[in-house]
């Protein structure tokens, strides 16, 4: 039972793969800013990758568990944490100047400590089974922040592009829902 309730633990907290289901969902929902952000999160994945082929700063362990044989054998920086400090920037962000409020504040807030202790879960694990380094760690963190700072900037920068696109995607909504829905529009 024990074992069966680390694992559990280990792929909740020990793996990305939470979070992802969550920003797939969100992108889902048809805002243009949603997949704004899982776009950056593809990116922020590729630059670390490129990173980790560039330092070659090999991982605590030899093989760690929760670590797939793709993700090769160096630890810095850490994609975890990067996503990590990616999303975490990116939410808030968003809450601060787009008025982005999921549900009522006491529910976002809760929805805030929770993807805080998240992120700290995922960090404690990688680290206690030897995935990463308590520097590679903060490095992915540092990156993720800064990159999502960085992604902030450039959707600034395209907001009017942006804001064409999600009118866009609007249209395309309403239109299928016309079409193929079931919805007050198809009945006039």
């Amino acid at each position: 039972m024990a074992s069966n309730l680390w694992t559990l633990c280990g792929w909740a907290f020990g793996t990305s793969i939470p979070a992802g289901v969550a920003l797939l969902g969100a992108c889902a929902s048809g805002q243009v800013l949603w997949l704004w952000t899982g776009l950056g999160a593809v990116l922020l994945d590729c630059n670390c990758l490129a990173l980790k082929g560039y330092l070659r700063h090999p991982r605590p362990r030899e093989d760690p568990p929760f670590v797939l044989p793709s993700e090769g054998p160096y630890g810095m920086p850490s994609e975890h944490t990067a996503f990590a400090g990616f999303l975490v920037t990116q939410l808030a962000l968003r809450a601060k100047f787009d008025g982005w409020r999921p549900c009522s504040p006491l529910l976002s807030q809760l929805f805030a400590f929770l993807l805080g202790i998240w992120a700290l879960g995922m960090a404690l694990v990688r680290f206690h089974v030897g995935a990463h380094s308590a520097v590679q760690l903060a490095a992915g963190y540092f990156f993720g922040v800064g990159f999502g700072l960085l992604w902030r900037h450039l959707q600034r920068r395209l907001n009017t592009s942006l804001c064409s696109l999600q009118h866009m995607a609007d249209v395309a909504l309403r239109c299928a829902h016309v079409l193929y829905g079931e919805g007050e529009e198809r009945r006039r």
